[in-house]
């Protein structure tokens, strides 16, 4: 099987085997399969000039593909990526980088340097899933105390964390329940100074409170690895933009799973799924 490869970022960690030889995908050329990245621009007309191929996706979240297409793309399933890291590593060296004032100018007066021990903080982590335990495992050698918020809490306990925390991780599931998690009737609630990082997605903040939280300094500094709430690689928010100026704000455009070895394992257990999926198909035709 010839599978087509949308981007350079996914093509240099591809090898051909005995079953899969892997090109650049060649345009007018159809395909029985492609494999894209978060970068890849999709719509269903280019997706039938290339043969309405299967479409593979090494990523949990498949929100960057057309809803019309997603019933033809295999991805992988969070339970999959256990020995896959680099999402909680990146979201704790923002964290990292926010208490030790890393976006500084490096000719910055010391005073401006001045920023938070790691030893006694306390840190509230929202979402206990995969990403949530590996971030709560990084902060015991750093002495940090840490409180965990799941899908079984309640409300006042998430007014609680928010009140007691000096900083928060949100890594929670974005889905229906989760858009706006986090909005304006949170403000009284945060904890003066706080550094809040989000390595889920941009929707579960309102931006209304991002805007408040920033303006009136109630946060120290939002991390975040998008560049606008829409959460698309394209632009920078004009506002996100504004406080990244300022240093008010941590930005990284959506790469906290991008390291040469996550995507290597990624692809290995999207390639592992297409063949699963194929085996089943096979299957049932011959029942």
């Amino acid at each position: 099987m010839i599978i087509g490869v949308s981007e350079d970022i996914i093509y240099k960690f591809v090898k051909n085997t005995k079953k899969y030889t892997f090109e650049k995908i060649q345009e007018g050329k159809k395909y029985e399969t492609i494999l894209i990245s978060l970068d890849t621009k999709l719509c269903k007309k280019a997706w039938k000039k290339m043969g309405c191929p299967q479409i593979l996706s090494p990523t949990t979240n498949i929100s960057y593909i057309p809803e019309e297409l997603r019933t033809h793309t295999i991805n992988i399933h969070p339970n999959q990526l256990g020995h896959i890291t680099a999402t909680a590593e990146h979201a704790f060296c923002l964290f990292l980088m926010a208490c030790r004032k890393v976006r500084n100018d490096i000719l910055d007066h010391r005073n401006q340097w001045l920023g938070r021990q790691l030893s006694n903080m306390k840190v509230a982590i929202f979402g206990h899933g995969r990403i949530g335990k590996l971030i709560e495992g990084y902060c015991k050698p750093f002495g940090i105390e840490t409180r965990t918020y799941d899908k079984n809490n309640s409300d006042l306990e998430k007014k609680q964390l928010l009140t007691w925390a000096d900083g928060v991780f949100v890594c929670m599931t974005y889905d229906d329940q989760t858009e706006g998690f986090f909005n304006l009737d949170s403000y009284e609630d945060i904890k003066q100074g706080q550094i809040f990082v989000n390595i889920s997605r941009a929707q579960i903040i309102d931006k209304s409170l991002i805007i408040k939280c920033l303006d009136e300094d109630k946060w120290d500094c939002l991390c975040m690895d998008f560049i606008n709430h829409e959460d698309l690689p394209y632009f920078i928010d004009i506002d996100y933009k504004k406080y990244y100026n300022q240093r008010k704000m941590i930005l990284t455009p959506h790469i906290a799973g991008n390291t040469s070895d996550s995507l290597r394992m990624a692809i290995n257990v999207v390639l592992k799924n297409l063949e699963a999926t194929n085996e089943k198909n096979i299957s049932t035709l011959s029942q």
